[in-house]
């Protein structure tokens, strides 16, 4: 999962390796390839506590199971249903 959008976790776990091990903001951005602001957000996150992944977001769900059945029964019976006449039938 990316952490950010320009960051994987690996390329994370690299810079908070660097980051320990003592290496300077300037010789981290040289061995991953990334502009600093990239890093300096890496490494705040990272002594804040936060986690290393990004922030899953939970949605909440537009039908219900039943619902989710009665849509899946609808398009068996007529495959060539359009998404638009679905909608209105919903």
């Amino acid at each position: 999962m990316a952490v950010g959008a320009h960051t994987t976790l690996k390329e994370s776990k690299l810079v908070i390796y660097h980051f320990n091990n003592g290496n300077s903001l300037r010789e981290i951005t040289e061995i991953i390839h990334r502009s600093h602001t990239i890093v300096q957000h890496i490494i705040e996150r990272y002594r804040k506590g936060n986690r290393l992944t990004g922030n899953v977001r939970k949605s909440k769900k537009e039908f219900t199971a039943c619902e989710e059945r009665w849509i899946l029964r609808q398009i068996r019976h007529n495959r060539k249903l359009s998404a638009k006449k679905l909608t209105t039938e919903i």
